[in-house]
């Protein structure tokens, strides 16, 4: 996967990234697209084109539920704690609001601080706790909301199709990366998620403001940091399975 994947995630977000500024370009002074417009039917194509191609490197990649044995990593480490701060940069300065609206940017604090502390444990060569990698899909699942929430008043779905596409695609990788942490984790399904996340974000990066960039890089940056070592094929020693204990007669 380490070999097939990256590139391939790479060539689909330009792809997209190029024809969603073609079709932003193409909209009317009313905000609207001409029926059958040719750079959105190219722009759905080379989306699911994406999704299918990544789809199925994973499937033909060799099963291995496992986790790997902590490393120290100094560049995982360094990379993982830039994306904390990226984050966190993403909401300064904060925009204060009262009720409901302060939740995002608490949930979004503690995120940006688990994800600085995991990366603090990279560097030392060891493994995080599972309750710091929970608090990344739980801040996703609150953004989601948030933004659905404002979405719902836009009766036109290409207006957010990719940011919400990109939102649950990295929500449902941080929640499976959380797994590795238990040695629960699936490579196959991970990757797919996470490499869907990175697709769609070449979509939202053409959209666009500051905030949304520097929030999908933070979390681009972290997905792949946190998968990179569960891309190499395993070995043999490494898919087997334990022995069953012999039961006496």
């Amino acid at each position: 996967m380490k070999k097939l994947l990256p590139p391939i995630a790479l060539v689909c977000a330009c792809a997209l990234f190029f024809l969603r500024r073609a079709q932003l370009a193409a909209y009317d002074a009313d905000g609207l697209l001409e029926r059958g417009d040719k750079v959105s039917i190219a722009l759905y194509l080379a989306c699911t084109l994406a999704v299918v191609l990544v789809l199925i490197v994973c499937l033909r990649a060799k099963k291995a539920d496992y986790a790997v044995p902590a490393e120290k990593n100094q560049l995982r480490g360094v990379l993982v704690i830039v994306s904390a701060l990226a984050l966190l940069g993403s909401y300064m300065p904060p925009e204060f609001a009262g009720g409901v609206k302060l939740i995002l940017p608490v949930l979004a604090f503690a995120s940006a601080c688990a994800m600085a502390v995991e990366g603090v444990y990279h560097l030392s060569g060891s493994t995080g706790s599972l309750l710091g990698g929970c608090l990344l899909p739980v801040y996703l699942a609150a953004l989601l909301i948030s933004d659905y929430r404002a979405w719902s008043y836009d009766p036109l779905v290409y207006h957010f199709a990719f940011p919400l596409l990109f939102i649950v695609a990295a929500m449902l990788a941080a929640y499976h990366l959380a797994a590795f942490r238990t040695g629960a984790g699936k490579r196959r399904i991970t990757a797919f998620y996470v490499f869907c996340a990175l697709c769609f974000a070449g979509a939202v990066l053409a959209d666009g403001g500051w905030r949304p960039i520097l929030r999908t890089c933070a979390l681009c940056l972290y997905l792949t940091a946190e998968l990179w070592p569960y891309l190499s094929e395993p070995t043999e020693a490494q898919t087997a399975k334990p022995a069953e204990e012999e039961t006496e007669a």
